[in-house]
């Protein structure tokens, strides 16, 4: 059986281990976009692909 004392250093010494691995609050840094730079690229594409559709919309409707 344990004295009371030597609860008491273990409680201490479990404490201090928190202590230790507590962790510091870090706010997480927000990562850049990469892709702003080809926003533009497929535009022509999506263009057409917009315009096919309105075109079988209409075949569609008549």
């Amino acid at each position: 059986m344990k004295t009371k004392l030597e609860k008491a250093l273990d409680e201490m010494q479990e404490e201090e281990l928190r202590k230790k691995n507590k962790k510091k609050f870090n706010i997480k840094k927000e990562k850049k976009l990469q892709y702003y730079s080809n926003w533009n690229k497929n535009s022509k594409e999506a263009s057409e692909t917009k315009q096919d559709k309105q075109a079988k919309l209409k075949n569609f409707s008549s």
